[in-house]
């Protein structure tokens, strides 16, 4: 066809899909998970060992505390205290482009056309954008996980040699992060395809008892089942990436998710269930991703390995190519100045800088903050203590201003608190009734809020505390007789360094 021979139209695509997707990537705001892996292994090379109780907190905290990405930590700590955010960054692009390799192998196994990537790829970078903080642990878990699909497109083959490489690789992957457990469940998928299409499948229960038996192979041996039957089944109210899809607030992402469904409904039906391979997978991906928004940027990945190639086979296909082939020199024109749009935009984002800030930013959206100026404040004073904050800035403050200062909360969230921990705090900041109780049942010190929170409209009256600090965002209350100078800074600016 005549499209196929005007490289324009294939250089504009390629860089469109490339300039859209780094784009949609370049947020480079600190994680709020960074701080504390760094922070874990800060305190292990102290120790000699990774510890097994918390040293973090001053509230009750669980024992053992499991981290299930203490191998992440490793590498952060490992980069930025070497590198700094140039080492972070590194790490951040070089997954984001393993994740892209591997998903364009499996597309390339499937002779998907250009075409047909350049009309459904967008769908799957929309998808998968909410996953890329920088640097979460789970980013490991994408690259993982758009390998394994790869080494499915291998068995479809009838190619073990896989095998050889995953076992390694499953090892790695469960002392990085927990999201192994969604690789174990689509190899269970794919089993169970394999069975219903009555091919070889024997070795892939036995690959599943392996990694199964292979989590105990970390820091904290046989108590991480333990660790993940509880991260599994308890309750997250407070954690809106953990709410069912169906309440997602952000309608632009929650209309894209379902038009991919609706576009994997309506492959499967034009060319037959049996015609569909991986359909399992992909199915068991989205069903999760319904009831857990955490995991869409995995249905993403699913969706993206196979669903082009299932629409490659159906009608829809033939209008892609007819637009290629009618408009090609339109269509090229559009892509190019949607790839100067994308990369120009990233340009302003700044993507070779990471940042902390103390405040939004609009152009980024949302995105956390953190408390730079009061973290100023008490080490200017040479604050010890203990100090009650809310789940977002613990670990911002514990990497900054441990040992001396000891949190109340922080992001680990269930790796190292009772759920009933997190409930107290949480109330607490929302000043629901009881709040004061709080207060009084630790040895607090000082307590920071922002000023959005519903307590800070109340502190000041109902709580009997001194107000120490206070900036454009947060203020700190010191507990009465703890003497510390009493400052306004709300006419600062503060940017928080990395690390």
């Amino acid at each position: 066809m005549a499209y196929k021979k005007n490289l324009f139209l294939k250089v504009a695509g390629c860089a469109f899909l490339v300039s859209m997707y780094f784009f949609r990537i370049s947020n480079n705001i600190v994680d709020l998970d960074l701080w504390h892996q760094m922070a874990l292994i800060r305190e292990a090379i102290a120790l000699g060992h990774i510890p097994l109780e918390d040293h973090f907190a001053y509230t009750p905290t669980l024992f053992p505390s499991v981290h299930h990405e203490w191998g992440a930590g490793v590498i952060a700590y490992f980069l930025a205290t070497r590198f700094g955010a140039v080492g972070i960054l590194a790490v951040k692009y070089s997954l984001a482009v393993c994740i892209a390799v591997f998903c364009l192998l499996c597309l390339k196994r499937r002779l998907v056309t250009l075409e047909v990537l350049i009309f459904l790829v967008p769908l799957g970078i929309l998808l998968i954008e909410r996953g890329f903080s920088t640097i979460r642990g789970q980013m490991y878990s994408y690259a993982f996980l758009a390998c394994l699909l790869w080494f499915f497109e291998l068995e479809q083959n009838e190619n073990r040699r896989w095998l050889i490489f995953w076992i390694p690789l499953f090892l790695i992957w469960i002392n990085l992060h927990a999201g192994f457990l969604v690789g174990i469940g689509l190899l269970g998928a794919f089993w169970l395809e394999r069975l219903l299409r009555q091919k070889p499948h024997t070795h892939l229960i036995l690959v599943g008892v392996a990694m199964l038996g292979l989590i105990a192979f970390n820091p904290y041996g046989f108590s991480y089942y333990s660790y993940l039957w509880r991260a599994m089944a308890m309750p997250r109210p407070y954690v809106q990436e953990w709410y069912p899809i169906w309440r997602s607030r952000d309608l632009f992402h929650l209309s894209i998710f379902f038009v991919s469904l609706i576009l994997f409904a309506y492959s499967v039906k034009k060319i037959g269930m049996r015609n569909a391979q991986g359909i399992v997978v992909v199915l068991t991906a989205a069903l999760a991703s319904i009831f857990c928004t955490r995991l869409v940027s995995f249905y993403a990945i699913a969706w993206t390995c196979y669903v082009p190639g299932y629409v490659q086979r159906t009608p829809l296909k033939n209008i892609m190519s007819g637009v290629c082939i009618r408009l090609p020199r339109f269509l090229a024109l559009f892509l190019v100045i949607a790839a100067i749009v994308y990369m120009f935009r990233m340009v302003s984002f700044g993507p070779w800088k990471l940042l902390v800030p103390s405040d939004h930013i609009k152009k980024y959206g949302d995105h956390p903050i953190y408390p730079v100026g009061a973290v100023e404040y008490l080490k200017e004073v040479a604050f010890k203590g203990n100090l009650m904050v809310p789940f977002d800035w613990g670990s911002y403050v514990t990497w900054k201003l441990y040992p001396n200062v000891l949190v109340s909360m922080d992001s680990r969230y269930e790796a190292a608190y009772p759920e009933w921990v997190v409930d107290e705090n949480t109330r607490f900041y929302m000043a629901k009734n009881g709040w004061q109780r709080t207060l009084k049942a630790y040895p607090t010190d000082l307590v920071l809020v922002h000023k959005r929170l519903p307590l800070a409209k109340i502190m000041p009256q109902e709580s009997g505390w001194e107000k120490v600090y206070t900036d454009s965002v947060f203020e700190l209350y010191a507990r009465p007789s703890l003497n510390l100078p009493v400052v306004i800074w709300t006419d600062r600016v503060f940017t928080g360094t990395f690390p």
